[in-house]
């Protein structure tokens, strides 16, 4: 079975000198659940900016879906949540939504993405009027317009009050085990162990650990 994501001996050195990530090595399998962990500064968001093709490594190969993770063609196959993400002023959430899945051969409707992200009552409201609660709600629409392979999602919860994290936890079990993968950047335990089944700890730049959580 090829990884999805894979990183081989990957170093990322900025012009400054300053080291993000120091010679990682690991795999994402397909089908798999991975909490990625570890402090602010400790290397996660420069190796996730590398999967997405966003930034090359210094050294070392870094892999998606056996490929360059640069390559629009495979971007087809991502879902990505990132936070501090802006939206086009004077579109509504639905226009919003239809915008984005104009873009993707195989996007999900409009009322499916509307629904699992709680957001049908405000379809028609200016997406830049949305609480930052409802913001997060729109940005996990986005980031499944495509019906994508892999997720990828970074502290995808703050800001969600109670029942929007039920809905979304729900349709993030539902996505794994349609076979598809998951990488969850949080710092929030509770929610690596109720979705995640590996876990892949980097410190200080390096990776420390990649285990499956136990039972």
């Amino acid at each position: 079975m090829n990884p999805v994501i894979e990183f081989q001996n990957v170093s990322k050195v900025f012009k400054e000198g300053q080291s993000a990530v120091d010679n990682v090595s690991f795999q994402i399998l397909p089908g798999t659940a991975v909490a990625f962990l570890g402090p602010n500064g400790s290397g996660k968001s420069t190796s996730i900016s590398m999967m997405l093709g966003l930034m090359k490594p210094t050294s070392g190969t870094v892999k998606l879906f056996n490929g360059k993770p640069e390559s629009r063609r495979l971007h087809q196959r991502l879902g990505v949540m990132l936070q501090g993400v802006n939206v086009l002023d004077l579109l509504t959430v639905r226009e919003t939504i239809n915008l984005l899945r104009s873009y993707y051969s195989n996007s999900l409707s409009t009322s499916h993405l509307l629904k699992v992200a709680n957001l049908e009552h405000e379809a028609d409201t200016l997406a830049t009027k949305l609480s930052g609660g409802q913001m997060r709600r729109l940005q996990f629409a986005l980031a499944l317009v495509g019906n994508p392979d892999v997720l990828f999602l970074d502290e995808p919860t703050v800001g969600m009050d109670f029942t929007s994290r039920q809905i979304f936890w729900q349709e993030l079990h539902q996505f794994i085990a349609d076979g598809k993968t998951l990488l969850l950047t949080t710092h929030d335990l509770h929610e690596a162990d109720s979705m995640a089944d590996h876990v892949i700890v980097i410190d200080h730049r390096k990776l420390l650990q990649m285990t499956p959580l136990s039972d």
